[in-house]
């Protein structure tokens, strides 16, 4: 909690909220106070904070158009044949009408869970597709969470978009309930990333 800035007093509220067994904000659907969106690297991080204190923090790569503009910033006054950049494991290249990116994470962070993974994909006019997954992880502040499945859904963006999803299976302390948490990433076959979840 202290990486996304929730105070103190905040903190201490969440913490007995979840000890109790009631849902944080960020995990009833309610809508965020607050929303704000950095880039780092070749990967934006959207944070949304709730009204309780809680958050939900999630990190996808750049969409194609924002790549190639932080490229072409990090190469300006430089002759280079293929523009590449490397920041937080996410590696992008672009050259003969193809972007490429490497190890980009994933990420959905709550007080509640965190899920992420590391994707490898393609983005060109005759083809996006997703190449490869990497590594993964799940954790969860009260509960014992699993993967169930990791994979690429639909590897070739056509009429719909390209997918991978990791799926968890979680279950409270005291065996008090379990869930089946969700994050999955979608690319376009135009480039545009997006991804869901459902936490």
């Amino acid at each position: 909690m202290d990486t996304y800035g929730v105070p103190a007093a905040q903190q201490d509220g969440l913490i007995a909220k979840i000890e109790a067994g009631q849902p944080l904000d960020a995990d009833t659907g309610a809508a965020p106070v607050s929303t704000s969106t950095v880039t780092i690297g070749y990967e934006n991080e959207t944070v949304e904070r709730y009204a309780d204190g809680s958050f939900a923090a999630t990190s996808t790569p750049v969409d194609l158009d924002q790549a190639k503009t932080i490229a072409a910033s990090q190469s300006a006054g430089h002759i280079v044949p293929l523009a590449s950049g490397n920041a937080t494991g996410c590696s992008y290249s672009y050259g003969a009408g193809v972007a490429v990116y490497d190890n980009c994470l994933v990420k959905r962070s709550t007080v509640a869970l965190t899920m992420w993974f590391r994707v490898n994909y393609h983005v060109a006019s005759s083809s996006t597709e997703i190449e490869a997954l990497g590594s993964w992880d799940m954790y969860a502040t009260g509960a014992a969470c699993q993967e169930t499945s990791f994979k690429i859904t639909h590897k070739q963006a056509t009429t719909s978009p390209a997918t991978a999803r990791l799926t968890g299976n979680c279950t409270v302390v005291g065996n008090l309930g379990t869930s089946t948490p969700y994050l999955e990433f979608r690319v376009t076959s135009g480039g545009s990333e997006s991804w869901t979840s459902n936490f």
